[in-house]
């Protein structure tokens, strides 16, 4: 099976592969991260006012920053390749 040599992210080479394997990676970081804040913090104040805080910052990793570089490479740029001229 080939994989797509395709750019999705503005031109780093991060492949369709790349961006699936990316955002399973920062969903397991950011599941870790919720579970030990819990139990660190669990029955204090704090737990409550950094959970917000926690939330914003996974939703941007693992959603809105995958959906932009996907949303990125389904665009054609004007004038034909992103890929820059070799050489």
């Amino acid at each position: 099976m080939e994989r797509s040599r395709e750019t999705v992210d503005g031109g780093t080479q991060l492949t369709a592969h790349g961006l699936t394997a990316y955002t399973i990676g920062a969903a397991i970081v950011w599941a870790g991260l919720f579970v030990a804040i819990a139990v660190v913090l669990s029955g204090s104040a704090y737990f409550g006012q950094l959970l917000p805080i926690l939330t914003g910052a996974m939703v941007w990793f693992v959603i809105i920053v995958p959906a932009a570089a996907s949303r990125n490479g389904r665009h054609k740029h004007p004038g034909g390749s992103r890929q820059s001229p070799a050489g």
